[in-house]
């Protein structure tokens, strides 16, 4: 078998792996754009919901879901055992309550 006779094949195994790696590339952009539309729509259903909730607790309460929100962190800062307690106990007894 001559030298040119084995380059041949060679070459065409090239090309093919060429175009596989080509059409590879191709199929991940075309995966990765899908995957972010859908990335973004599920970001846009979240804000939407929220702003819903949002609302929702504006309306039943009368304090916006900022004030919510600020009123727990300002909770949570100026008494961590208590709420590390609450957490703990709440936490036992879903864990027994879940468990039968």
């Amino acid at each position: 078998m001559t030298a040119h006779a084995r380059i041949e094949p060679m070459s065409r195994t090239s090309e093919t792996t060429q175009a596989a790696a080509v059409a590879a590339r191709e199929m991940m952009e075309r995966a990765g754009a899908h995957a972010r539309r859908r990335a973004l729509d599920a970001a846009a259903g979240v804000r939407r919901l929220r702003r819903q909730a949002g609302d929702r607790l504006a309306t039943s309460t009368g304090r916006t879901l900022d004030t919510w929100v600020g009123d727990t962190h300002a909770y949570l800062k100026t008494r961590p055992l208590q709420v590390l307690a609450v957490t703990v106990g709440v936490g036992y007894v879903l864990g027994k309550l879940l468990r039968r």
